[in-house]
């Protein structure tokens, strides 16, 4: 996401921004649930997702003044492509709300918070239905409570505690509502204009309403998520030079006052149970590098570290091989070392990469790089394929090497006993499909992104193709690595999204979708909706192959096309359903 923007001026600008877009600009719609007029905080929603999305006229859709859940089904008729719904106190039990308090008798506990139980499992229901269509960001209440509830400075006082304690629980149980994003802010002092609350009902701080806005528009249109680290050894993973006093004696513990490098340790362990790729590139002898990495001590587990680049060669170079094995960009890598000298060599060489100094003797600065790769990494959910991820490509790089000796290239993709399994029914719910359209660059057929609000609408097009697929063969699973969608109509099969995973390049994947493709619909003509990108070349190459002429629309007769011995070497099968 972009920086916060702070002032009602800025974001007036940004909104107006949307006049320059030329009449065929896309439209994206953001949905805004509250009780209250929503005034400064829409303007500075509608600004912050504009200025994410400037290729897009955004058009705001307010719920109603009132009740939230009417708010939320009002919203929810409109089909936003994105919806953020603000709960605060007074949604719970109006007597929570700075207006109501100042007229009511004081409330027993017990008698609110069942009131706000009952309130919050329907408002539940409306998040639910509104999540089912769109990514819904929900924002939980932030504000102090009204004055005849509050506590002294510096205590808890019993109603806030069980509110505190009723909001954390049904916060996780909305964790688990696919589509559903809870917004984390910690609470400002001068959160509350008293005055605006009085006069319109606007509870927000001009300053707090902006801090509300941006955290909703980031959780609505997270930034992508990098997939791989390298990271350097020497002051880095451990404290010490590991080539001049020996495997044994460099550290990362508390006794030895280095445990910053064990809280790296454990980060990067925890990367790799995400599925985050994680790479060394070291100058140093092979071997010591290789005893060091064999301590029993070691937080990481060194079997999640691939590849490891240890040489005395320049670093760039090294990346420049890590990237290959990985067969992904520098735009999606971190490269963190302890050397200004060698992040600027590196950053020089791979334009786009991620290059963070770990600060060896600042433990705050150290703190300050772990939550910055925290949030680098951050992923909300984790799918199989994120266990498989590092074992996938030691077996490609033992197949590159096998395929290398090879004397008959089709001989050898039979040989891998490889099969294709196709799923055409369960695609849409799929958060690992989903996510694959989104972050792949190499194969991908336009390089468009898809919005949840729009994948959720394609299953219901006319004539709508949805597949995924997944793969394996004596090297090993690689989990789910294909997905494309389209619609059939007539003897016309158009796919307007089709990516296939690095990890699965050279086994003639691609080969073995279109012929399955013919022989389930059997159309006279394969339409390709290809936009040539500056990362998908490898897509490129395939249309040069079906006869793309650049500039022209990309289409195939189906009785011409020739997919060569490639599309026979593995069994393909469909789920069943």
């Amino acid at each position: 996401m972009t920086e916060q923007i702070s002032t009602l001026r800025d974001a007036m600008a940004a909104v107006g921004r949307a006049r320059e877009l030329p009449d065929d600009a896309p439209t994206l719609t953001v949905g805004l649930a509250s009780s209250f007029t929503p005034l400064h905080l829409q303007t500075f929603l509608h600004a912050s997702v504009q200025v994410a999305r400037p290729e897009s006229r955004v058009v705001m859709l307010p719920g109603l003044y009132g009740a939230l859940t009417e708010s939320i089904g009002h919203v929810a008729d409109q089909g936003p492509d994105l919806c953020a719904v603000l709960i605060e106190w007074s949604d719970l039990d109006p007597r929570l709300g700075l207006r109501e308090s100042a007229t009511a008798r004081r409330a027993e506990l017990d008698d609110i918070i069942a009131t706000a139980q009952v309130r919050l499992a329907r408002i539940r229901q409306g998040l639910e239905a509104v999540a089912s269509a769109c990514p819904v960001a929900v924002v939980l209440p932030t504000l102090e409570l009204p004055y005849v509830y509050a506590s002294p400075a510096g205590r808890v006082g019993v109603l806030e505690a069980r509110l505190d304690l009723l909001v954390a629980e049904y916060a996780g149980s909305l964790l688990g509502v696919n589509g559903l994003r809870i917004v984390s802010l910690e609470t400002a002092v001068s959160e509350r204009d008293l005055q605006s609350d009085l006069r319109s009902g606007f509870p927000f701080t001009t300053a707090r309403a902006a801090e509300l806005a941006h955290a909703a528009a980031e959780a609505l249109l997270p930034r992508p998520t990098m997939k791989g680290l390298i990271t350097d050894l020497d002051d880095t993973l451990w404290r010490g030079l590991v080539g001049e006093i020996g495997p044994d004696a460099v550290t990362w513990d508390l006794e030895s006052g280095t445990l910053v490098h064990g809280l790296y340790q454990q980060l990067l362990a925890e990367f790799s149970r995400r599925g985050v790729l994680i790479g060394v590139c070291s100058k140093n002898e092979p071997d010591v590098v290789a005893r060091a990495l064999a301590r029993p001590d070691l937080l990481v587990d060194a079997g999640s570290l691939f590849p490891i680049e240890a040489s005395w060669n320049s670093k760039s170079a090294a990346v420049d091989r890590i990237l290959a094995a990985w067969n992904i960009s520098a735009q999606d890598v971190v490269f963190v070392d302890d050397s200004d000298l060698e992040l600027a060599e590196v950053s020089a060489a791979h334009p786009g990469i991620t290059a963070l100094k770990f600060p060896t003797q600042e433990p705050r600065a150290v703190g300050e790089l772990l939550t910055r790769l925290g949030a680098l990494f951050w992923r909300e959910r984790l799918t199989a394929e994120d266990a498989v991820r590092v074992s996938s490509l030691r077996s490609a790089a033992a197949l590159e090497q096998d395929r290398s000796q090879a004397e008959d290239p089709v001989q050898f993709l039979r040989g891998l006993d490889g099969q294709v399994l196709i799923d055409d029914h369960d695609l849409w719910d799929s958060v690992r499909a989903f996510e694959l359209v989104n972050k792949t660059n190499q194969f991908n057929l336009n390089g468009h992104r898809v919005a949840e609000a729009e994948w959720h609408k394609r299953r219901t097009r006319p004539g709508a193709v949805g597949w995924s697929m997944t793969y394996g063969d004596r090297f090993g699973t690689l989990g789910a690595i294909s997905v494309l969608t389209g619609v059939l109509d007539g003897g016309t099969l158009t796919l307007d999204t089709w990516v296939l995973s690095c990890r699965a390049f050279s086994r003639g994947i691609e080969h073995h979708v279109l012929a399955a493709l013919i022989e389930r619909y059997e159309p006279t003509r394969i339409r390709f909706d290809f936009v040539p990108t500056d990362r998908n070349g490898v897509v490129a190459q395939l249309m040069k192959s079906l006869g793309y002429t650049e500039g022209e629309s990309v289409g195939v007769d189906v009785s011409q096309l020739d997919l060569g011995d490639t599309a026979a070497v593995h069994a393909v099968e469909f789920v069943s359903r």
